[in-house]
């Protein structure tokens, strides 16, 4: 309605404009997985570094819930099931899963500061043992 001093209704202008709103609420959200991939951590020699070089991440699909680590963590651990064939023929690799390797507990602490995450896992047959290198990897 415009400002109408007068009082008087012929005077009055009214504007109406309809508006929808579609729901913008997606059901899922995007995550990135972090593989390994041996050709690109090599050095020039093609020695390999065991470096973060080598870490190449991958988009998926998570719902939206109220524990986003675990889940992303879970998803993480299943592993190869996560690979598609285009991934493994690009080299990408994972050790998961590792038999009765889980997650236990997950803590975001601080998050308003950046945050400290501190993730808890069980490895009753010390899956996650090795050397240097695929400790590191892992």
């Amino acid at each position: 309605m415009s400002d109408n001093p007068s009082g008087l209704s012929q005077n009055q202008k009214i504007f109406e404009l309809s508006v929808q709103f579609k729901p913008s609420f997606s059901q899922s959200q995007q995550v990135l997985l972090y593989y390994y991939n041996q050709d690109k951590d090599k050095d020039t020699n093609g020695n390999i570094k065991c470096s973060e070089d080598g870490l190449v991440a991958i988009t998926k699909e998570i719902p939206i819930t109220q524990t986003p680590i675990q889940d992303t963590i879970k998803l993480l651990l299943k592993g190869k099931e996560n690979l598609t064939q285009q991934d493994i023929q690009n080299g990408i690799t994972t050790e998961f899963p590792l038999p009765e390797f889980t997650l236990i507990q997950a803590n975001l602490s601080n998050a308003e500061n950046g945050g400290i995450l501190t993730l808890k896992f069980n490895d009753p047959l010390n899956k996650t043992n090795g050397g240097a290198c695929r400790v590191k990897i892992l």
